[in-house]
């Protein structure tokens, strides 16, 4: 089912709030410690060109290395995201998304991302595919969109939730008992909840399972998408508060309209986003 074209303006908007506090966060912390990208930092290009595999072009790098370079860009990327919400109803929606595309582009390929580039990108090409489908009024594109943002969504969890399932440690609650405990990325409240091994199992448990059983959000009734997306962004909230990784939750919930307007879509009852 493809629904009408205006339909696909509360999707947008739905997207573009949690794309703009993404690229808040994640433009002031790169802007705060964007020195260590210049030349001869841990990050900068001359030396992260030579980790093997890595896509690190300097033609991209160099001038990023400026140092107006990478501050010009992440401006650009906070401009853009903190604007979009305010026009996501018109065709500057187009030029905004493209800016956050590109500069998600540019910092992933420099290496600047801290991952949750890469879940963003995909709800900013998402939320590009929308803006233009309703300034050129073509519905397919709208939805190309949407099954963009809900597909790769539903592709990361689950396999996320596979690979955890895969290993043992997992399995046992030992991996989240480490994360939560340790010296780096724990923190003492967490930690204190986690030393319980049954709680811990518990925990570890519902994260695989619901990362992996994922793709019933697309098909299940609303209040069933509404459970498990609210399970995982209380997940990703906590994570962030946990281990400091501040715009994972935005990047992921920044799919989440998508994957509610896939399953009013397959399911016939027609986007109700607004």
């Amino acid at each position: 089912m493809i629904a009408r074209v205006p339909d696909y303006a509360a999707v947008l908007w739905w997207i573009s709030v949690p794309l703009a506090i993404w690229s808040t966060i994640a433009a002031l912390q790169l802007i705060a410690v964007r020195r260590g990208f210049y030349p001869g930092a841990p990050l900068g290009p001359d030396l992260t060109a030579l980790v093997r595999g890595r896509i690190n072009p300097r033609l991209l790098a160099s001038p990023l290395a400026a140092p107006g370079g990478l501050l010009g860009l992440l401006l650009v990327r906070l401009i853009a995201g903190l604007m979009l919400p305010f026009l996501a109803a018109g065709p500057a929606a187009v030029a905004l998304a493209v800016l956050l595309v590109a500069t998600a582009l540019v910092v992933l390929l420099t290496g600047g991302s801290d991952g949750a580039d890469k879940i963003a990108l995909v709800a900013a090409v998402a939320a590009l595919l929308i803006a233009i489908g309703l300034v050129s009024g073509d519905a397919h594109l709208c939805l190309a969109g949407v099954a963009w943002g809900a597909g790769q969504a539903t592709t990361a969890y689950v396999t996320s939730g596979a690979a955890k399932l895969a290993r043992p440690f997992w399995r046992d609650g030992r991996a989240l008992a480490a994360a939560m405990t340790s010296y780096r990325s724990g923190h003492a409240l967490a930690a204190a909840v986690v030393r319980n091994r049954a709680t811990a199992l518990v925990l570890a448990w519902g994260v695989m399972l619901v990362e992996t059983l994922f793709p019933v959000a697309l098909v299940a009734p609303p209040v069933v998408g509404i459970a498990i997306l609210g399970t995982l962004a209380a997940f990703h909230v906590a994570t962030a508060l946990v281990m400091g990784l501040n715009t994972y939750p935005w990047a992921f919930i920044a799919t989440y309209p998508c994957v509610m307007a896939a399953n009013a879509l397959l399911r016939g009852a027609g986007l109700g986003l607004g």
